[in-house]
């Protein structure tokens, strides 16, 4: 064979490889997230006194919304939504994605802030909360990755959302939590123990009465009831159809629908000149459904 018909066989070969591997790269299914495999949960103490903030922060559901910005890249999407599945495999918390979700997720591209000898890595936080008299109800937070480089693993992800959760610093340098990051540290037993009791408890509204004030007075021998009152709802979800009762041994009165009250809200409620007999006045609020019904009602002596 002359050197021609050599070469073009050799070339006829590569050809056929070459077809070969782009078949192959193809064809073949693309390859699924690669899931850090090594983050295990340390059972050590991470914390000297409270865990969170303020007492009782949590969301009032346990099915959260997220929403990661266009501009992250896609390795920080990545490790963000292993950073969710985490804390769905370990708590009652749920993750799922939405156009405006709970959780806002957003990237810097341009290098991160320096803090002393040390780069930020991330920024994250409750944004709005709402105080009531059990809980600190947190109604959205942020997430900012910042990093340019990281670790091989959701760390920092995972740091800036438990932030977001209402967790502050560790004073473990085992934990996660801890104000310097390093790529050893690991997500501690405690803070998953908070989180599973924090959402644990029931989405229910929590009613109770405050500032009662009442007064009784008569007119052509007939007894009349002067009263005012906040109704108040501490609990996790919004009372609708709210009733309020007047009892006079143990009889009712008088009722009133206060319509619907948020979590986090209150109602002011005065009447007068409500017929009355008796020494005794009680007042009992309602709903459908409630997280405790031991703070719904109140007994007042009536003295003219």
């Amino acid at each position: 064979m002359n050197k021609g018909g050599l070469l073009g066989w050799l070339l006829f070969f590569l050809a056929i490889i070459m077809l070969g591997i782009l078949a192959y790269n193809y064809l073949s299914p693309s390859l699924p997230i690669n899931f850090t495999q090594n983050q295990s949960t340390i059972n050590l103490p991470s914390y000297n006194g409270s865990l969170q903030f303020y007492p009782n922060m949590r969301f009032p559901e346990k099915s959260l919304t997220y929403s990661i910005d266009a501009a992250c890249s896609q390795e920080k999407k990545d490790r963000m939504i292993q950073a969710f599945f985490r804390l769905e495999n370990e708590t009652p918390i749920i993750f799922y994605s939405a156009s405006i979700g709970n959780v806002l997720v957003n990237c810097r591209e341009t290098e991160a802030p320096k803090n002393g000898d040390t780069f930020i890595a991330g920024e994250g936080g409750a944004k709005t909360i709402i105080k009531t008299d059990k809980f600190n109800i947190i109604e959205q937070g942020e997430i900012l990755l910042l990093y340019q480089k990281a670790c091989n693993n959701y760390n920092v992800e995972l740091h800036e959302l438990l932030h977001v959760l209402g967790f502050k610093h560790s004073d473990n340098k085992e934990s996660l939590m801890y104000n310097i990051s390093e790529c050893n540290q690991r997500l501690t037993q405690d803070i998953v123990d908070e989180l599973k009791k924090l959402y644990s408890v029931k989405e229910l509204p929590d009613l109770h009465i405050t500032n009662v004030s009442a007064s009784k007075h008569s007119a052509y021998l007939i007894s009349y009831l002067d009263f005012s009152l906040d109704v108040k709802n501490q609990g996790l979800a919004k009372a609708e159809n709210v009733i309020l009762e007047i009892y006079s041994s143990n009889s009712k009165i008088e009722e009133f629908n206060l319509e619907t009250i948020n979590y986090g809200e209150g109602k002011y409620f005065k009447a007068k000149n409500i017929k009355f007999s008796g020494d005794k006045v009680s007042f009992l609020v309602r709903t459908s459904e409630e997280l405790d019904l031991s703070n719904n009602r109140v007994d007042l002596a009536i003295s003219n």
